[in-house]
């Protein structure tokens, strides 16, 4: 994300999910703080959205929380989609997320990107590859390839077999008349 790397001392690393922000009590998926080399603390709240749309005001509220919690101390908000999509403005608004990208302060980080230089699945990729040990390896590729069967590019989860099965019948119901798709466009 871009924020000062953390000291030698893995004991001043601390991880939350679920995170509460007080006094919204919205939550966080995560959220993590370290102490950096130079021993300043660095925080950072993670939102992973691989199958769940924004909140209202959401990510406005994340930053609110950062800004007044940790006033002065670098801190960073990472959004998580499903492919390279900004947060909704209903979440936080345009101009608070263009100035907080700017600042470095929220990184957009999609499971699967086209058009983004960077995405966990590619960083997954590189990590493999990279990986010596063949286990750990075999662990990545695992969870790579997880990622990219089980997270959609539609954002929405996937179907099960039954609701498969619905969708067709109801998909070659529509196919046999052209006011059936009309109809169906409409509701």
């Amino acid at each position: 994300a871009g924020l000062p790397e953390c000291g030698e001392d893995e004991a001043g690393i601390y991880v939350w999910t679920e995170y509460v922000l007080i006094p919204s009590s919205r939550r966080a998926d995560i959220a993590i703080s370290y102490t950096d080399r130079d021993g300043r603390g660095v925080h950072l709240l993670i939102e992973n959205k691989p199958w769940a749309g924004d909140g209202k005001d959401q990510l406005d509220a994340y930053a609110a929380y950062m800004k007044r919690k940790y006033e002065s101390k670098p801190w960073a908000i990472v959004y998580i989609p499903p492919l390279e999509r900004d947060p909704g403005t209903h979440s936080i608004s345009e101009k608070l997320f263009r100035e907080l990208v700017a600042q470095g302060s929220l990184f957009v980080l999609p499971y699967a990107s086209t058009q983004r230089e960077k995405s966990i699945c590619d960083w997954l990729q590189r990590c493999e590859a990279l990986c010596e040990a063949e286990e750990p390896r075999r662990l990545i590729g695992s969870f790579r390839r997880y990622l990219e069967q089980n997270v959609p590019e539609t954002g929405v989860p996937q179907m099960s077999d039954a609701e498969r099965s619905v969708a067709q019948i109801l998909l070659k119901f529509l196919q046999e008349r052209d006011e059936d798709i009309e109809i169906a466009l409409q509701i």
